[in-house]
Order: C-alpha cells, then structure tokens, then sequence
C-alpha cells in the first residue's frame, strides 16, 4: 500500500521537487569534472582554490532551477522585499568580481589574474542564490522537510 501512496505522491509533485529531490541525494557523492588542470598548480603543487570543477549536482540544479523557472514562473518573487535583499547580496559580489577590472580602466590597479575563476565563484553564488529562492518559494510543508530531512 506505501508504493501507490508513493506512486501518487509522485506523479502529484511539479518536476522541479523532484529534481530538487534528487538533487539533494547526489549532494553526497559529488562526481566531477576538473576543467583546465594546468591553472589548477603551483609548481607541483595542486590547489583547490584555483580549480575549476562542474559537480553532477551542479548540473541537477540547473535543471531543476530551469524547470521551476520555465513551468511554475515564480515572477510573485520580484514582489517580496526578501528577494531583492538576496538580489543586492548577489550585486554585491558582481561588484567585487569586477572590481579590479574598473580599476584598469581607471588605472588604478592590475587587473584580475584569473578571469575564468571569477566567473566560476560568480555562477556558484548565482547558483546557490538560486537555490535558497527556490527553498524559499517552494518548501512550505512539513511532508517536504521530512523528505529533505530523510
């Protein structure tokens, strides 16, 4: 009898929970993808800090992102104060990323050494941002903490 009620639990629930689901079951095992593995060294020495790694459940946010996006169209976001709360967060940490570029124009620095590292940090935060929206937006009952917390 659980597996109908969890069958019809599942065909009731917008792809993007699932997908959010699913999401959080592959947070643990984390297999990814080292881009660019020469900038990733100093000398012989490999950093963390200066790689660049696409994570399976990078790819499982962005499509559970993109679902809820295009098929549930949260535009009653844009009229909540707490949004455009975590919207100045995110300008603020554009503004850090592109900080020393304004300075070489203006010549009052070097520029940025690693561009391709802060466009990475950049869509991270764009992605947990989007995640914490979507938490906010969506997670209201206490079937789906349990889930989450399960």
């Amino acid at each position: 009898m659980f597996h109908m009620k969890l069958f019809k639990y599942i065909k009731n629930t917008p792809a993007s929970e699932l997908l959010f689901y699913i999401f959080l079951f592959f947070i643990p095992i984390q297999t990814r993808i080292l881009f660019n593995p020469e900038q990733s060294y100093i000398n012989w020495y490999f950093s963390y800090h200066l790689a660049i790694f696409l994570y399976l459940s990078d790819i499982l946010a962005i499509c559970f992102i993109i679902s809820w996006i295009l098929f549930e169209k949260p535009s009653h976001l844009l009229k909540d104060h707490k949004t455009w709360l975590i919207l100045g967060f995110f300008l603020a940490i554009l503004l850090s990323v592109f900080h020393p570029v304004l300075e070489t124009l203006f010549q009052y620095g070097a520029g940025v050494k690693h561009w391709a590292l802060g466009i990475y940090e950049t869509l991270k935060w764009v992605e947990i941002l989007l995640i914490i929206l979507y938490i906010y937006d969506k997670i209201h009952q206490k079937a789906q903490f349990l889930i989450i917390y399960w």
